[in-house]
């Protein structure tokens, strides 16, 4: 393909081939990947480098963390060290492309003796070749943290636990079940043969891979593969998660689509089909007939991905880009969700968010309605001191935002301060995502 990706010019474009060119021959026949996909998982990373600065060349450790912590959700850094640990021979530096193309060829494979054995290294800290009992009580130690009795008594219930010591019980169990010789420890072999016969325990000590809850189109794996994709140049396989069949249907199903969005948005057609893909795949999630997103399937996506939690925002997103709240999400409102959250100028978002927040469309935000989103940002249990502080916020946006004093923010009022402040564009709650520390997506 001529340009690699859309979002560089042809001098960054040409870098990027010139530096990684020999890396993705190299990756080609030692993982499981095609050039395009090489390629693509390059782009990523070279995307973190960008951050950086123009002198940087690798990702830095605390990207790779953050990269963990906020999109993959796993939240133990003993386990993401280990990780570090297997894909690079020092944990303490940065991170080379050859470490990341690494660690992605173990997430989206599909060899299940591949995960077990780097699950394994992963809980085997020492290097011994066995987990034992000290080992294995340290992880244990982590599942019944925090203050959620009824949650712990599910999984208590579950694992049909039955003293009051649950991380006794727990140990117990695990051994029972993973410790066949009985000789206090578990081997490499015990465990592969456990999780070989029910794979649902390949992490019992602790998540290592990528799963984001809710979601049905993006956990584990496939996360990965829908990254990765949005900014893939041509190939004749539109995605190689979809068998031929699929493939066929998708580009029948969405090829006039494609046409029309591409003149109607900032996309061109290739990042139009990535983000219909990743649609579709929601479809399929529904079954063989469905056509459409549902609005549960969308409700949890900003719930869980895009970590918006105030559900009219979100009501009042889904009102913006669709005529009927009460029908499934259409392909078209899909991208034109993606067209608002994607843009570059600035005005655009703002008009998005003034629509937000302005639900009765009246053209100007009252009184009444900064008040019911400041009661939002202050609760507890001293009623006088919350009332102090919504009372107080609200004197600050109104002399902030209202400068014709008319008790009322127009559009004009708004747009001119957060011209000036963009950081007060989402002043009454959060309307777009963010993903701290993540550069992937944007």
């Amino acid at each position: 393909m001529n340009k690699l990706d859309e979002t560089l010019d042809d001098v960054q474009n040409t870098r990027f081939s010139n530096i990684y060119h020999d890396l993705i021959k190299q990756m080609v026949k030692t993982t499981q990947f095609n050039e395009i996909e090489v390629q693509s998982i390059l782009l990523v990373y070279h995307k973190f480098v960008l951050m950086n600065g123009p002198k940087a060349k690798m990702m830095s450790n605390a990207q790779f963390h953050h990269l963990f912590l906020v999109l993959f959700k796993i939240y133990d850094l003993q386990i993401i060290q280990r990780i570090l640990t297997l894909i690079t021979t020092n944990a303490k530096k940065d991170i080379n492309p050859t470490a990341w193309v690494k660690l992605f060829s173990v997430f989206m494979s599909n060899k299940l003796e591949q995960k077990i054995k780097f699950t394994f290294q992963i809980y085997n800290a020492t290097n011994t070749g066995y987990l034992n009992r000290e080992a294995v009580t340290l992880a244990v130690s982590k599942f019944f943290a925090g203050d959620d009795e009824d949650e712990v008594n599910e999984l208590r219930a579950f694992l049909k636990l039955k003293t009051s010591n649950q991380r006794q019980d727990m140990l117990e169990v695990l051994f029972k079940k993973f410790d066949m010789d009985r000789d206090g420890a578990i081997s490499y072999e015990e465990y592969a043969v456990v999780v070989k016969k029910n794979p649902m325990l390949l992490e019992f000590l602790g998540q290592c891979f990528p799963n984001v809850d809710g979601m049905t189109l993006v956990s584990g794996q496939e996360n990965l593969k829908a990254l990765v994709s949005i900014k893939l140049g041509k190939m004749n396989k539109l995605d190689s998660t979809l068998d031929d069949v699929q493939n066929t249907r998708f580009s029948n199903i969405y090829h006039d689509l494609i046409k029309q969005m591409a003149k109607t948005t900032q996309f061109s057609e290739m990042e139009v089909q990535s983000i219909l893909l990743v649609y579709h795949k929601f479809v399929l999630a529904n079954g063989p007939k469905a056509k459409t997103m549902t609005k549960k399937q969308f409700n949890n996506l900003f719930l869980v991905l895009f970590k918006i939690y105030d559900l009219q925002i979100i009501e009042r997103i889904l009102s913006l880009i669709t005529s009927d709240l009460n029908k499934d999400v259409l392909p078209v409102a899909w991208v034109k969700l993606f067209s608002v959250f994607m843009a570059n100028k600035l005005e655009q978002k703002m008009k998005f968010t003034f629509q937000i927040y302005n639900a009765a469309n009246t053209g100007y935000l009252t009184r009444d309605v900064v008040t019911f989103a400041v009661e939002k940002f202050f609760t507890g249990e001293d009623e006088d001191e919350v009332n102090e502080l919504r009372s107080d916020m609200l004197e600050v946006l109104f002399k902030k935002f209202d400068t014709d004093r008319d008790g009322a923010i127009s559009y004009e009022e708004y747009a001119a301060v957060v011209t000036k402040e963009p950081m007060l564009l989402e002043f009454l709650g959060q309307c777009f995502p963010n993903v701290d520390g993540m550069t992937i997506i944007v």
